[in-house]
Formats: structure tokens, C-alpha cells, sequence
């Protein structure tokens, strides 16, 4: 995360280039190092949401 990230607009790292980012939901906001997952990219947006873990047992 290269700044804050919102519905609206942001920007992220993907393949060590920078591109324009936004969340997949309107009430969700990352900071600068929060880690996203990207799930599409639309034009030249990639559209992010919570990297979210599972553990096994």
C-alpha cells in the first residue's frame, strides 16, 4: 500500500509497478502497509480487499 486506499481511490504495489487502486466495498479503507489481496482489475484499477488468513489443524 503506497497510500490510503478507499471506494474511491489509492495506490498500491502489483508486480513492483504502481498502480491506481479501490476497495471491493464502500465502507472499507486500508492504511500504507495494510497488505490486500487484488481480486480483478478494472481498466487500469486494481480493485483490493483483506488478505485474509485460515489455519489448519
Amino acid at each position: 500500500m503506497l497510500s490510503p486506499v478507499d471506494q474511491r481511490d489509492g495506490r498500491v504495489r502489483l508486480a513492483g509497478e504502481i498502480w491506481s487502486a479501490r476497495t471491493d466495498s464502500p465502507t472499507t479503507r486500508f492504511d500504507v502497509g495494510d497488505e490486500v489481496l487484488v481480486v480483478r482489475v478494472d481498466g487500469a484499477t486494481a480493485v483490493v480487499t483483506a488478505v485474509t488468513t485460515t489455519t489448519e489443524s
